[in-house]
Order: C-alpha cells, then structure tokens, then sequence
C-alpha cells in the first residue's frame, strides 16, 4: 500500500511513469495490483491479478474448448501445478506410461509440444466469444 501511494504521488509531480506493477498478497495468496495513470485526468484505474485462480478458470475453458477427458483434464492440472509424469502418475494412481500417454494426447489437443508450451497455453489462454 505505502509503495501505491508513492507511486500515486510522485504521478501527482510528474516524476513516476504512467503504469506501474506491484506484487502483494491479499488473504495469503500472491496476487499483482496494476495502476495506470488515464492521460488528461486526474483519474487512476487499479486492477488486481489473482494469476492462481486465472489459471483454474483457463484449465476449464481448455479443458472445454479442446474436448479434453475428465483424465486428461486431471493431468493437465497437475501439469500446470508444476508437476512431472512421474509424480503426476502416482498421484492418478496410474502407470507412469499411461501419464506419457494422457499427456501426448494434451499436446495432439491443444497444439503444443512441451509441457512448458502447455502450461503457456493455458496460462495465456483466452476463451472465444459465443
């Protein structure tokens, strides 16, 4: 709050650039807090980023738009929790072979071809307007 509120002054002398990112935590989980400074008004915009349930609400708009099993939405998850095959395939309480294979078909499906391209995809992920 106190580095908000210098940005908001200095902003006031003309000495801060217009935008501005800060990271915070808000009830125990890390989130970034955006401010932009709207040119010709004394107006600021603030936006708060919660990039751990942006992530949940992107896995099921993936999980949706590229027709994924309820398995592979499941591995998918631990993918983008930070996970390998192995201990994803323990955690499934499947065959590490069977993991390889759930995640071939993540990357058939989603157009990707490494476990880091496909947590970028659903990272950046944006759902198509009905």
């Amino acid at each position: 709050m106190a580095r908000l509120q210098g940005w908001l002054k200095r902003c006031g002398t003309g000495s801060a650039p217009a935008e501005a990112r800060w990271p915070a935590s808000l009830r125990g989980r890390q989130v970034a807090v955006d401010a932009v400074r709207l040119p010709g008004l004394d107006l600021f915009m603030l936006s708060v980023d919660d990039p751990e349930s942006t992530m949940m609400r992107n896995l099921a708009f993936v999980a949706e738009a590229c027709g994924l099993t309820p398995t592979e939405e499941r591995m998918l998850a631990l993918i983008v929790e930070g996970l390998d095959t192995i201990v994803a395939a323990r955690r499934m309480g499947i065959a590490p072979t069977t993991a390889r294979t759930h995640l071939q078909r993540l990357f058939t499906k989603t157009g990707t071809a490494r476990q880091s391209e496909l947590v970028r995809f659903v990272a950046t992920y944006v759902e198509e307007l009905r």
